[in-house]
């Protein structure tokens, strides 16, 4: 190959690393979602559905401020959206080497690509969020036209966020206290967002006007900063890695990312649990330390456990059929979620040496997933008898204890390999 087919373009390199992430995020997206996934996200919908009729009609008025648990929602949810969205750089450890004499490209150049990627990445994340809030909207008493304002001031807060870390990259001062002007930046888009949600007539168009000038001035100050602005590679470098993490840690919510190697860290407040595992075997006590400091691990049961309770107080009391089911399903995708870690304990080549008996270690990670079931059943049936009843909390204690029995005898003995 000759030299100068081995060399790109500066200005085509944010294209091409753009191309990159996004091909990797639709191999990422096709592993995500899933049969069992999909599933999840169905029951999911259902139990939203549920919770949002049974209260739909309610009088969800906070004492007697005058505002509404409606709109506290909708708050919470709008500023949730605006965590999506960020400025998307895909910059690299080798740039501050390789590419440090080319401040003048990458300010005027690529960050002016990346901040236009990011702002219309940034547009379809709070489209969505905007979306899925419509019954929420619907609940106040916010007419249409305030709801497209309510978007509006939505984009002119995600318009100066970005403009922000922008600003925190190519300017010195910025650069020395990124922290500080991302609290600020957030600071003001929250209060923003809650006056205008306030739903007073005066209030809406000051919170709009206020959000138009807030973006206005960010983007100001990042032409006045680019003519003679250097990148602050440390500051680049890290909100790259961080958002990277961020995506990942998306696709690793409910499922196991293959090609990426998980991180371990180690949680104080499980230690106590782990100093009670002394009269259990070696090999045990290796399945749970691995499992309490994987990042990958008890995450995704965690997340299962906590959506399936919400649906489960969705429920009608009387359906017994419905909390066997969920709970039933609840116990096989904790399951499945888990047993690919078998593997990569087994992977590392100091468990075969120090473990030689395959039976006795597929026996003894049997135990530890039926131990997780079990906790997970006792713990839910508890959380349920104050809510649901003596007869709700039975059912799924009962569900529970007999798919536990059945994959431990079927299931788990038949995939373990």
């Amino acid at each position: 190959m000759k030299k100068v087919d081995a060399t790109i373009e500066l200005r085509d390199l944010y294209a091409l690393r753009r191309g990159k992430s996004l091909k990797e995020n639709q191999k990422y997206l096709k592993l995500l979602f899933n049969d069992h996934f999909l599933i999840f996200l169905m029951i999911a919908f259902g139990g939203a559905v549920l919770v949002y009729r049974s209260v739909m009609n309610q009088d969800l008025t906070i004492g007697s401020t005058g505002w509404t648990y409606w709109q506290l929602a909708l708050f919470v949810w709008l500023s949730l959206g605006l965590l999506f969205g960020n400025l998307q750089t895909y910059f690299k450890k080798a740039d501050a080497v390789f590419l440090s004499a080319g401040d003048g490209l990458l300010v005027h150049g690529y960050l002016k690509q990346a901040k236009v990627f990011s702002f219309v990445l940034s547009v379809f994340w709070q489209a969505i969020f905007f979306i899925v809030s419509l019954p929420i909207i619907a609940n106040t008493d916010m007419d249409w036209v305030s709801a497209f304002l309510l978007f509006l001031l939505v984009l002119f807060l995600k318009v100066a966020m970005i403009e922000g870390q922008v600003a925190s990259l190519i300017s010195a001062k910025l650069a020395e206290q990124p922290k500080l002007l991302a609290r600020v930046n957030w600071t003001i888009a929250l209060i923003t967002l809650w006056c205008f949600i306030y739903l007073n007539v005066w209030v809406e168009a000051i919170a709009l006007f206020f959000s138009f000038l807030f973006a206005f001035l960010r983007v100001y100050q990042t032409r006045y900063m680019k003519k003679r602005g250097t990148i602050s590679f440390y500051n680049a470098i890290a909100l790259a890695e961080k958002e990277e993490g961020k995506r990942y840690g998306f696709f690793s919510l409910f499922a196991q990312v293959p090609g990426r190697q998980s991180s371990s860290k180690r949680r104080a407040y499980l230690d106590v649990i782990v100093n009670c595992l002394g009269k259990q075997s070696a090999y045990q006590q290796l399945i749970w330390k691995k499992l309490f400091r994987s990042q990958s691990g008890l995450n995704l049961v965690v997340r299962q456990v906590l959506v399936f309770y919400v649906l489960l107080l969705a429920v009608d009391s009387t359906s017994a059929w419905l909390f066997a089911a969920l709970t039933a399903l609840l116990i096989y995708l904790m399951g499945k979620q888990l047993l690919p870690f078998y593997e990569k304990v087994e992977a590392v080549l100091w468990t075969d040496l120090l473990f030689a008996d395959k039976e006795k270690k597929q026996s003894d990670f049997r135990r530890v997933l039926t131990s997780i079931n079990g906790f997970v059943t006792v713990l839910l049936s508890i959380a349920l008898l104050p809510l649901q009843g003596v007869q709700a909390a039975a059912i799924v204690l009962v569900a529970g204890l007999v798919t536990t029995v059945v994959l431990d005898r079927f299931y788990f003995k038949q995939n373990l390999k």
